[in-house]
């Protein structure tokens, strides 16, 4: 894991200046400086013309020695509408007036409880931990038996499972046979972080309490939702391939009606699917069973629609290590042009009997459409923008990984949809505006197997395609600007 953070950061470091970096004196390229944007936005909408461009694109280029290549193989994604909006949305501000009302329509005006946290075990909760830590020490398929450690490792392991058994056994003594329901207001209350923070049980129709969270600060905010069932646990893993996905007894696109069900009793209508993957869930009763064994669930990501055309969906957790590990660079930049803002998104874990967990990111709402159909760059100089910008910014060494000897990109998904990007001139303005969203995974290729480092197939490869939704490259469809995904413009 470390080594794939460390090969995406140091590519992502390399895409963080997308807007700064010099470029060829030719290129198309949109200069972000100009009123190209404003003017199009401006202009009359135009008629509703399909835009040109194929059903696939398949081009390799890359450096001449061939330690970096580029592969597109990918399939180009156009919205169903036949229009290409622009739009100003705001970030919802997450006041105790709109968190009380949020509260009160997620409970149906139900009673609202103090969260059970893990200091408020009961005797019959504590029975299962202690259950599931001796079945860690006897069960010959557990981490702790595999033979994956050392016996070093194995013995200190053993020391913590028998301090986690003796401090269990404490609490156990001490431990009510029941817990006893308290309600609390609908308050924030101040956190460390200074983020303003809300937690609490619900009843959403379990046998077993929901957990609701709500957190508030200048950044934005976001909202948790966990209502599982007893019989699953957390996410394991997930995979794009549905078909492997044989216990569930629902189709994709039902496990997304559930999904925007739930979002339009909160009273959002203008959301879709944007990704869809399959998942392994622990189960808390054989939490050591292989994989296969698992709860099944999907993994569904919905984004906000604009005027019928769908957001995509950026996976934007390696902007976030970005950010952090040029912070002492980014610092200044980001206090004096903008906070960092992470694109609007509501994730949800579905199985067959519902809406597991939820988690909204980033609040937002619509202000007003500012252009119902905006005039595009034709996809032949989108072509050209992508191949000229990936060049310039992808030769690239990564010095905290120098047995990597070759680097492929391969691009498998082509999309055009909505993206928030920030408006000119202002702090917190924000736009969403049709942009080209270029996905697909990496390949390393080293000299030789490197001792704790990944494991390589015969070709000394491996592929690095754990990371669902992530974007290389976000080309601004109107003007041909590259969006920086950390400063978001």
């Amino acid at each position: 894991m470390k080594r794939i953070l460390v090969g995406m950061l140091g590519l992502l470091v390399c895409f963080g200046g997308m807007g700064c970096q010099k470029t060829p004196e030719k290129s198309l390229v949109g200069n972000k400086g100009e009123d190209t944007l404003s003017q199009a936005i401006a202009a009359t909408p135009g008629a509703q013309l399909p835009l040109e461009a194929p059903a696939t694109w398949t081009h390799t280029f890359g450096s001449s020695d061939g330690a970096f290549s580029i592969v597109v193989d990918a399939a180009v994604e156009l919205p169903d509408a036949g229009n290409y909006p622009v739009a100003k949305v705001r970030k919802i501000d997450l006041t105790e007036a709109w968190l009380k009302n949020f509260i009160q329509r997620l409970s149906n005006g139900g009673k609202v409880y103090q969260f059970k946290d893990e200091t408020m075990y009961t005797k019959s909760e504590i029975e299962e931990i202690l259950i599931n830590l001796r079945r860690e020490q006897s069960d010959p398929s557990s981490d702790f038996n595999s033979a994956n450690l050392t016996e070093e490792e194995r013995a200190a392991r053993a020391q913590e499972i028998e301090e986690d058994l003796r401090l269990w056994l404490e609490a156990y003594e001490a431990a009510p046979e029941t817990y006893a329901l308290v309600e609390q207001p609908i308050k924030y209350s101040q956190s460390n972080t200074g983020r303003q923070q809300f937690s609490c049980s619900l009843d959403l129709g379990k046998d077993t309490l929901a957990y609701v969270s709500v957190s508030r600060s200048e950044a934005g905010g976001y909202v948790v939702i966990a209502n599982q069932d007893p019989t699953v646990g957390q996410i394991l893993s997930t995979t794009e391939d549905l078909q492997k996905l044989d216990k569930l007894a629902i189709h994709p696109d039902e496990a997304a009606n559930l999904g925007l069900d739930f979002l339009k009793s909160l009273g959002e209508e203008n959301f879709a699917p944007a990704l869809v993957l399959g998942g392994y869930m622990q189960d808390p009763g054989n939490p050591n069973a292989p994989r296969e064994e698992q709860p099944q669930c999907y993994q569904i990501f919905f984004t906000r629609s604009v005027e019928g055309v769908n957001t995509t969906y950026r996976n934007t957790s390696m902007d976030a290590f970005l950010m952090n590990g040029r912070m002492v660079e980014k610092a200044a930049i980001m206090e004096q042009y903008a906070p960092f803002w992470p694109q609007e998104s509501v994730e949800m874990i579905i199985t067959d009997t519902g809406v597991q967990y939820v988690r909204w990111e980033m609040p937002t709402e619509q202000v007003e459409v500012c252009n119902t159909n905006v005039a595009l760059l034709p996809f032949s100089e989108i072509q050209q923008i992508f191949e000229t910008q990936m060049m310039v910014e992808g030769l690239w060494t990564n010095p905290a990984d120098m047995d990597v000897i070759a680097r492929e990109i391969v691009i498998t998904k082509v999309t055009l949809g909505m993206m928030q990007i920030r408006e000119k001139n202002t702090r917190d303005g924000l736009l969403m505006v049709p942009t080209w969203n270029f996905q697909g995974y990496e390949i390393y290729t080293y000299a030789a197997p490197v001792p704790g480092g990944y494991i390589l197939d015969e070709n000394n490869q491996y592929v690095n395609d754990q990371l669902a939704g992530h974007s290389f490259l976000s080309i601004n469809a109107i003007d041909g600007s590259i969006i920086n995904p950390i400063l978001g413009y």
